[in-house]
């Protein structure tokens, strides 16, 4: 998902990272069972107030999460 503003204070002043690297870590959400079993996110921080969004672009992972998760 592409961002050009912050969702909390408007800033353009926006970095992202695709692969924070390793198996688990905070760019990684588990989406089954098993070691593979999981989607990797984008995470853009915002430089001006810190906010961090987490996006998971894979179209694969978001129709598992479709499948296998409870709707609200």
């Amino acid at each position: 998902m592409k961002r050009d503003k912050c969702a909390s204070c408007g800033s353009a002043e926006l970095r992202i990272r695709t692969s924070n690297g390793g198996t688990y870590g905070m760019n990684k959400i588990p989406i089954g069972h098993g070691r593979n079993a999981v989607a990797t996110m984008d995470n853009v921080v915002c430089i001006e107030c810190g906010h961090v969004d987490f996006y998971i672009n894979d179209p694969d992972a978001l129709a598992k999460i479709e499948q296998t998760w409870e709707a609200l």
